[in-house]
């Protein structure tokens, strides 16, 4: 990485803590090469970055790994990838002209390279396996189910486990939407968030019939994903329809919303001087209760319980003072 690249990224240091999701980006970089031959980040890597405390101290070791790596580029294609582009243009304002990104080339080029390694079946399907089905079925996927399938990506790939998506991947197989080297090349990727992201790649590549039946797969009981169909297909799902083992999924999933539309709060709540640590002090002290979590809340209240009935004594006993 040279000095423009690494200049670019460091003004971009505080957008990046604030507004990155840097758990695909460490999937996606993990299996990317410099022009060397090897890996961006690496497993090591990814422990280190793991073991921070919090999540804005673990997007700032993220960018201190990656400035001292040989892979720009790859990063940038990260960011594409996993719709950040926000980012990239960010990028682009500190970089020369002649040197800035063009996102749109970037897109079509990893379009490409997705086509290439998930081929769609060139052959006809029989008269048979027609009859009784919806022709137009047959057809590429359109860009309705497409978008719903990009727009709610991050909470399929929140929630789907690896016992899940082994089964989503044996009856998506059986239904010939998948094949073996499909199924091999999302189980080669090392977290549950990439596994399934990769097969959201593959699943925008097949036909209309295929969006069709991984809605039905996921509200098969054996999958007991149901809510997330109809979350997909747009459709509100009240929480005393959904059962209690799917709705502890469904909470899950809904955090990772929150999260992103939290850190965002907290960026509007700071000011320009503020850093994400300091900007958690702007807001009301109920949001901060709220925001513990429940098996936390017992403890709050006892600490600062005790310290208002101390302070309660202490004032009493100066205003009205014990005749001796």
């Amino acid at each position: 990485m040279n000095e423009e690249q690494r200049s670019a990224i460091n003004a971009i240091l505080f957008d990046f803590v604030t507004q990155a999701n840097v758990y695909p980006l460490m999937d996606e970089l993990q299996h990317k090469k410099d022009q060397y031959g090897d890996s961006i980040l690496t497993e090591y890597h990814a422990m280190i970055i793991r073991a921070e405390r919090n999540e804005h101290d673990m997007k700032r070791k993220f960018i201190e790994i990656l400035r001292t790596r040989q892979g720009f580029h790859q990063f940038v294609e990260a960011l594409i990838k996993t719709e950040q582009t926000t980012l990239v243009h960010k990028l682009n304002e500190h970089l020369p002209v002649a040197k800035r990104i063009d996102v749109q080339a970037v897109r079509d080029r990893l379009r490409l390279e997705k086509e290439k390694l998930f081929p769609q079946p060139t052959s006809p399907p029989s008269a048979d396996s027609n009859s009784g089905r919806n022709p137009v079925m047959t057809h590429a996927m359109d860009k309705s189910s497409k978008s719903k399938l990009t727009k709610n990506g991050d909470s399929i790939c929140s929630t789907i486990t690896n016992d899940a998506l082994e089964q989503i991947n044996m009856k998506m197989n059986a239904r010939g939407h998948l094949t073996a080297v499909n199924i091999q090349h999302i189980e080669s990727k090392p977290m549950p968030y990439s596994k399934n992201s990769t097969l959201l790649d593959v699943l925008r590549t097949r036909t209309q019939q295929a969006y069709v039946d991984f809605l039905d797969i996921l509200r098969d009981e054996e999958i007991g994903l149901a809510w997330l169909a109809d979350r997909i297909e747009g459709i509100t799902t009240h929480p005393e329809d959904i059962p209690k083992q799917d709705l502890d999924r469904k909470v899950t999933a809904d955090d990772q919303s929150n999260k992103k539309g939290a850190s965002t709060r907290l960026k509007k709540s700071s000011s320009s001087n503020d850093s994400p640590e300091d900007a958690k002090d702007h807001l009301p002290e109920s949001i901060i209760t709220e925001a513990l979590l429940p098996a936390e809340r017992p403890k709050y209240i006892l600490k600062y319980g005790i310290f208002g009935a101390l302070l309660i004594c202490a004032l009493t006993y100066y205003y009205f003072p014990l005749n001796v």
